[in-house]
């Protein structure tokens, strides 16, 4: 009888062991690839970034590559999903468009997503106080015409967020670069009204 009971209680006791043991989740495999060149020629340590393109969650982390000496760039490890691709390089933008939009499926290998790089344009200024004293670490903010010209389906005054903020120097000078071709405003200091 004690034996019976000994086997019973072991049995009892390994059983739930069993049944938490799951296979471990396969690694994905798929991958994204391309190159990315300026003037026809491959740009070497280029950023090269995938994010979702849901953006379910803003702070998920970003997949990343770099190109290779030759402009190649290789994201192993990617998940199925949809995402977007942009290559990112001090004082460079996009010749034509922005981000790419890649649907990776299981395992699926994406090539051939290519970027053309250009340089970007650069707007600098000097900040001045009332004496003709530059002002030290003052905000400047960058906004694209476009956002002030779109509708808005709110009453009241409508918020507008910047392309790009930067802060003068200990010159009073500020410097903003890598800017697609475009029409901008700038603005400094604060106000209590919302930008219109």
């Amino acid at each position: 009888m004690p034996a019976v009971l000994l086997t019973l209680f072991c049995l009892a006791v390994t059983l739930p062991a069993q049944s938490t043991n799951t296979p471990a989740a396969r690694a994905p495999r798929g991958s994204v690839s391309g190159r990315v060149t300026i003037k026809d020629k491959g740009a070497g340590g280029v950023a090269v970034s995938l994010r979702k393109s849901d953006m379910m969650n803003p702070y998920e982390s970003y997949l990343k590559g770099t190109t290779d000496h030759d402009g190649f760039y290789r994201i192993a490890n990617v998940p199925a999903g949809s995402y977007e691709v942009m290559p990112s390089a001090p004082a460079f933008v996009l010749a034509e468009q922005r981000a790419k939009t890649v649907v990776v499926s299981e395992d699926e290998n994406v090539e051939n997503i290519n970027f053309a790089l250009v340089r970007g344009g650069v707007i600098t200024g000097k900040i001045i106080d009332a004496d003709g004293r530059p002002v030290i670490l003052q905000q400047v903010s960058l906004f694209t015409v476009e956002a002030f010209n779109q509708p808005t389906q709110q009453q009241g005054p409508r918020q507008i967020f910047p392309f790009m903020s930067v802060q003068t120097d200990d010159r009073g000078i500020y410097r903003m670069y890598g800017l697609r071709a475009g029409r901008y405003k700038v603005a400094t200091g604060r106000s209590d009204d919302t930008i219109r």
